[in-house]
């Protein structure tokens, strides 16, 4: 496994990098600096709108992403690797209540040292790891289950999620 960035991952106590991203919501760019003095954030990096374990996880977070951590004076931000008018189509069908960024070059993936996975739909060590998904009555490979995902979400692909997973180096969509 090879890494989007410099090598390492960004080790506890070292600083945060800082971004400059566009928000999906207005015509406004945030960075880290932004919530600096004003509240801790809790940052959500995906890799794109075409991972289906992403899409899912920005779903549930979006659920409660601004009640218990705005209780607790804890801001949210999502950071997902694609273009912004792709996310705005996206998220206009499938809204969310947390804040969501957009890096279509994924740079704030790989200055936060983030694992860039190399692999193809044939990728042996890919397809030998098995995750049970919800009504299946066994476990399917990876690439399999993230096929199933999409089917069960009604996700259709466009070709900027295709790019973004070719980008990313981990896009199952290839052959969708």
């Amino acid at each position: 496994m090879d890494t989007l960035g410099s090598g390492e991952p960004l080790q506890i106590g070292a600083a945060a990098p800082d971004f400059k991203l566009a928000m999906l919501d207005r015509d406004e760019l945030v960075g880290l600096a932004d919530y600096r003095g004003r509240s801790p954030l809790l940052l959500g990096l995906f890799r794109g709108i075409y991972c289906a374990f992403c899409r899912r996880a920005v779903a549930k977070l979006g659920l409660v992403g601004d009640r218990p951590s705005a209780a607790r004076g804890i801001e949210t931000l999502a950071v997902i690797g694609t273009k912004l008018e792709n996310a705005r189509v996206y998220y206009r069908y499938h809204p969310t209540r947390m804040a969501i960024a957009v890096d279509p070059d994924l740079a704030t993936h790989r200055a936060y040292g983030l694992p860039r996975i190399e692999a193809s739909w044939g990728d042996s060590q890919l397809e030998a790891e098995s995750i049970p998904p919800a009504n299946s009555p066994k476990p399917l490979p990876l690439w399999e289950t993230t096929k199933a995902l999409g089917r069960l979400d009604g996700f259709k692909p466009t070709d900027t999620d295709r790019d973004d997973g070719k980008r990313a180096g981990t896009s199952p969509l290839e052959n969708s």
